[in-house]
């Protein structure tokens, strides 16, 4: 039986895993790997690890081209990041929604999010969320 230091292990090595492939543009062995770090968050009871895994699959299904699931994922990441208190989780996952309605032309709804998510980046103080969310918000306007 895995001990929690080990199954913690295990799951920020599938993260990682993940991670790699994604930047290898290997998008299904991404997901493979993805799924299986956040089974390890899970079982550990890790919110931070678990809502980073939900918000993952939804950038990874973005990069598919597979918009409405990645929608529905980013969602499911803001649900669980506000349940759990968590700020900057919940301005990434507005960010996330916001860029991808930005990506498919729906810019009054895009702008919507990317101002929810910098309002958050600012409450919290993150100067590189803070430049991020202001770059997103200048191409949506330029769009």
């Amino acid at each position: 039986m895995e001990g929690t230091g080990d199954r913690l292990r295990l799951g920020r090595t599938y993260a990682l895993l993940a991670r790699v492939r994604r930047y290898q543009v290997r998008y299904p062995e991404a997901l493979a790997y993805n799924v299986q770090a956040r089974t390890h968050f899970e079982v550990l009871e890790n919110a931070a690890g678990v809502n980073d895994q939900i918000a993952f699959r939804g950038v990874v299904l973005e990069l598919m081209g597979r918009f409405e699931e990645s929608l529905e994922a980013h969602a499911q990441a803001l649900a669980f990041a506000r349940a759990n208190g968590d700020l900057s989780g919940t301005a990434t996952a507005l960010f996330n929604i916001g860029e991808i309605h930005r990506e498919l032309g729906e810019y009054d709804r895009a702008l919507g999010y990317l101002q929810d998510a910098l309002g958050i980046d600012q409450q919290v103080g993150d100067q590189l969320d803070i430049a991020y969310s202001h770059n997103m918000l200048a191409q949506a306007f330029l769009d």
